[in-house]
């Protein structure tokens, strides 16, 4: 099996997205429970989502290429998770060297500084919601049925649905 940009890009993409829920699952939890040890997960995995934000970002553009002229493959759609994923990248570069902060400021203390706590908190939750974003946007670009332009690929044999017309069928409900 020969793995190309646009499947390197597809495989790695989940990194970022799951990684920074689960980010700020440990960083919640770590202030809910002022638990140093979910804490110090919770930064680890912000660390982890700031590393694995790059290649994502690399990979995103030879995998545009190999798509782009595709058919069912939308154009705008490819702009806007382009957009999307400048800010995204942002966010998790940001949390990734926040995280690397809040370790070293952390280090050797019983508990992490106060205004790392809620700052790792804030921007993983800005990540979380922007890759989110970012994913969502990406999955538009060659899936046509979640666009919502009303367009499905020819090859699935499938007719676009007519509201409130059934082919085939008197919608009249008398019984005579």
């Amino acid at each position: 099996m020969q793995i190309n940009q646009a499947h390197l890009h597809l495989m790695l993409n989940h990194i970022p997205v799951l990684g920074s829920v689960f980010a700020l699952l440990l960083l919640g939890g770590g202030f809910s429970f002022r638990s140093r040890s979910l804490f110090s997960a919770g930064l680890a995995t912000l660390l982890a989502v700031g590393i694995f934000t790059v290649p994502v970002y690399l990979s995103g553009e030879p995998a545009e290429h190999m798509v782009e002229h595709q058919p069912n493959v939308s154009e705008p759609a490819i702009h806007e998770h382009e957009e999307m994923a400048d800010i995204a990248r942002i966010a998790g570069l940001a949390g990734g060297i926040l995280a690397i902060i809040a370790l070293v400021a952390g280090r050797g203390r019983e508990q992490y500084p106060g205004w790392s706590t809620g700052l790792a908190l804030l921007v993983s939750l800005a990540a979380c919601v922007l890759f989110a974003l970012t994913a969502n946007l990406g999955g538009k670009i060659s899936h046509p049925e979640i666009r919502g332009d009303g367009l499905l690929p020819v090859s699935s044999g499938a007719a676009p649905a007519m509201q409130g017309e059934r082919r085939g069928h008197d919608d009249d409900d008398d019984d005579d």
